[in-house]
């Protein structure tokens, strides 16, 4: 065998080592809502929707996202609206999973209003 083929040799198994030891382990993301608030920063509020009940008041400094509507159905009830700090924020007739979540602003409360008077449950996540 040539010197020539000896060090074409060696050189490619010194490429492949370089390569090998270049390549990092892969890290995943943690997976749901992260957020410096600790490990489960899930809330939920509750309330009746006659537009005096406070159903979640927002008191983080960090933004809470709205992901699920859960309320009390009848066919008789007409239009019930979800208030952010006194403004229509959504309309909703029945119960609602978002993908992406609707944001509640850091000091913003949510009250409810409709002609029934039905409770309702939020729940969501914060955020930053």
């Amino acid at each position: 065998m040539d010197y020539r083929n000896i060090l074409a040799t060696g050189f490619l198994l010194l490429c492949g080592a370089v390569f090998v030891h270049s390549l990092k382990s892969a890290n995943a993301f943690p997976q749901g809502p992260n957020v410096s608030m600790g490990s489960n920063p899930i809330d939920n509020g509750y309330g009746n929707c006659n537009a005096s009940d406070i159903i979640f008041q927002n008191n983080s400094s960090q933004d809470f996202i709205l992901t699920d509507i859960s309320k009390y159905y009848d066919s008789q009830q007409g239009d019930t609206y979800l208030r952010l700090d006194g403004q229509n924020f959504w309309a909703s007739v029945g119960n609602f999973n978002f993908h992406s979540g609707l944001r509640v602003p850091p000091g913003s409360s949510l009250t409810c209003t409709s002609q029934s008077n039905l409770p309702m449950t939020i729940s969501g996540y914060y955020t930053h």
